[in-house]
């Protein structure tokens, strides 16, 4: 391995954490279920209006309502779309205090001190994905050269084209490349898909959804950083 890439939502930092604080303090007064449950459903739901803002049938406003309201609808709730924009407001509000956890720091001041290149690849907007990398302090660890963001590649993954991208800002080739993200179809599929080798960082339990095998599964951050640094 000569090149290691990261998703940013739920695997540089853990999502459920500002998703369960925004859901607290919109909902919360009225709404009582099982947050990881929610935040589980809501993911596939994130990746279906993502789709759809990608081809140009909703707007970004319309893709922040449609998550969140699909997933409650399947707990048979009702939310109306200023109740699900103030939560976006909120959850937007939280991330803006995320941090990489202990063990994902010492991966990357590890990875650094073996002369591995390290990068992201994300999708979404440029401005609200940049938000998270100053947040996250990410300069430290990676030069703003090599986050890639699908907005200003203008491919999203599982796209190949983006890993493609990645691999020519690094100067490495596909078999030299490995990519951690949590989900399944965007980064463990288009990560594979690219010849590159891939760790699913699989937070939530969730299941095996394409006949795809990634070359590690792990549950935690701990887990990540025994996995990667054996693989180094």
């Amino acid at each position: 391995m000569q090149a290691l890439f990261f998703d940013i939502d739920d695997t540089l930092y853990n999502q459920l954490e500002p998703y369960a604080r925004a859901f607290e303090k919109v909902f919360g007064g009225w709404i009582t279920l099982d947050i990881s449950d929610l935040f589980r459903r809501s993911r596939k739901h994130s990746d279906a209006s993502y789709q759809l803002l990608l081809e140009g049938k909703i707007d970004s406003e319309q893709m922040f309502i449609y998550r969140i309201q699909k997933a409650l609808e399947e707990f048979g709730v009702q939310a109306d779309d200023t109740s699900c924009l103030e939560f976006q407001r909120r959850y937007e509000e939280y991330q803006g205090q995320i941090h990489v956890p202990e063990a994902t720091k010492r991966l990357m001041d590890e990875c650094l001190q073996k002369g591995i290149r390290l990068g992201v690849i994300t999708n979404g907007a440029h401005d609200h994905q940049m938000d998270k990398v100053h947040a996250l302090q990410l300069a430290h660890w990676i030069p703003e050269t090599c986050i890639l963001i699908s907005e200003d590649c203008e491919a999203a993954k599982p796209d190949a084209r983006i890993f493609r991208q990645a691999e020519a800002t690094v100067g490495v080739s596909a078999k030299e490349c490995c990519y951690v993200g949590d989900s399944w179809k965007n980064d463990i599929v288009g990560a594979k898909q690219a010849g590159w080798s891939a760790v699913w960082l699989n937070r939530h339990a969730l299941p095996l959804a394409q006949n795809v095998t990634p070359d590690a599964i792990v549950s935690d951050d701990k887990q990540l950083y025994d996995c990667v640094i054996r693989m180094v």
